[in-house]
C-alpha cells in the first residue's frame, strides 16, 4: 500500500511540476508577444519621426527643429517597458540580466560569465 501511495506522490509532483512550466511557457509567450507589439509601435514612430525630417528637407527649411521630444520620450518608455517584459521573462526561465553588460544570465551567477562582473541580489 506504502508503494501505492508513494507512486500516486510521485506522479502527482510530476503533473504538478508539469503545469506550473506549461504556465510559465504561457507567461513567457504573452510577455513575447507584449515586447513585438511594443517594438512595431517604436517602428512606428521611428518612420513618422523620418518621414517628418524628410518633409521639413524637401521643404528647404536649414534648420531641423527638435520638435520630436514627445516622440522619443514615448520610445524610451517603451524600451523601458521592453526591458521589464524581458527581465520578467528571463526570471520564469530561471534567468536573469548582468547589471554591467545587460547580458542574459543564469540566475545563479554571481559573476557574469561575459564581462566578469560580480551581480548583486
Amino acid at each position: 500500500m506504502t508503494n501505492i501511495k508513494n507512486l500516486k506522490m510521485k506522479i502527482t509532483n510530476v503533473a504538478n511540476s508539469a503545469i506550473k512550466k506549461s504556465n510559465d511557457l504561457v507567461e513567457v509567450t504573452k510577455i513575447n508577444l507584449k515586447i513585438n507589439s511594443l517594438e512595431s509601435e517604436i517602428e512606428e514612430l521611428y518612420k513618422k519621426i523620418g518621414m517628418d525630417v524628410f518633409q521639413k528637407y524637401m521643404n528647404g527649411i536649414d534648420e531641423l527643429q527638435l520638435k520630436y521630444e514627445q516622440e522619443c520620450d514615448l520610445i524610451k518608455t517603451k524600451y523601458d517597458e521592453i526591458m521589464k517584459l524581458k527581465q520578467k521573462a528571463a526570471l520564469l526561465k530561471g534567468f536573469k540580466f548582468c547589471q554591467k553588460c545587460n547580458s542574459e544570465i543564469e540566475a545563479e551567477y554571481v559573476y557574469c560569465p561575459k564581462c566578469g562582473s560580480m551581480q548583486n541580489e
